[in-house]
């Protein structure tokens, strides 16, 4: 993008075109650091909901079945 050699834009004109091109790749490389970093956090916290998930999952299963063993104790009480 930026102008080289003798041909196209000359002196300020030139100048001014590539300092305008600097800024752009500048700001164009904020952002996609920007982007890196973002993207860097959110995979991290989705591993971090997906532990979670993982671990509530468990807890849930666990739960149940210690409910389906005081449901069967609660039915053998009943019945005696």
């Amino acid at each position: 993008l930026k102008t080289k050699g003798t041909r196209g834009f000359h002196g300020s004109r030139r100048n001014k075109a590539n300092d305008n091109v600097d800024q752009t790749i500048d700001k164009l490389n904020s952002w996609l650091d920007a982007h890196k970093e973002n993207k860097e956090v959110m995979t991290k916290k989705l591993r971090e909901l997906q532990d979670q998930s993982q671990n509530m999952h468990s807890k849930v299963l666990a739960l149940n079945n210690e409910a389906t063993v005081l449901f069967s104790s609660a039915a053998y009480f009943l019945n005696m």
